[in-house]
């Protein structure tokens, strides 16, 4: 019995260290960048707020945003998802969380392409128009997913839900 209550703490331990989370904390959706960097999007304790962690484990090196008061309205949501079809019209679902901090702006997606049976994740950074980061993760070591985010506007947290995405132009394609 005290093996595995120990066990089970201690896993608890590492993953939260692992993906950024602090007591209480829920891992919507995270992965690790090709460089050994975690990426976390994460929700507060009783859904309290919605926060994005970047750093390496057990040490963050940029939270967004500072301030937890109403974090939901500081983040904003795409999806799109097209059913296969064949090969004229092959299935794509789009996932994308993002957000503007300082003259940047951040792209957080997960995207599936059928026709390639090819899987993308990671960063994109822009400072204006111009793309100034593109940090692929590894689709392996992804923990939840950005459809979690969907579940959170349905409950009703004032996530912005975007029927385009809303990024500038010529830094995203």
């Amino acid at each position: 019995m005290k093996k595995t209550l120990f066990l089970l703490l201690f896993t608890s331990l590492l993953f939260s260290g692992e993906y950024l989370l602090k007591k209480g904390e829920k891992l919507l959706f995270g992965f690790k960048t090709k460089s050994g960097k975690v990426v976390s999007i994460v929700l507060g304790p009783k859904k309290s707020y919605l926060l994005y962690r970047f750093g390496k484990k057990n040490r963050v090196e940029f939270e967004y945003p500072k301030d937890r008061n109403n974090s939901f309205t500081k983040f904003s949501y795409y999806h799109y998802m097209r059913p296969s079809l064949g090969k004229t019209n092959a299935g794509e679902d789009l996932s994308h969380l993002y957000f503007s901090n300082k003259g940047y702006t951040y792209d957080i997606y997960e995207e599936y392409f059928d026709e390639e049976s090819s899987h993308n994740l990671g960063i994109i950074v822009c400072k204006g128009k111009k793309r100034v980061a593109k940090i692929k993760g590894k689709v392996k070591s992804k923990k939840g997913s950005l459809l979690n985010i969907e579940d959170l506007i349905d409950d009703g947290l004032p996530i912005n839900k975007s029927e385009d995405l809303d990024l500038p132009d010529g830094c995203f394609e």
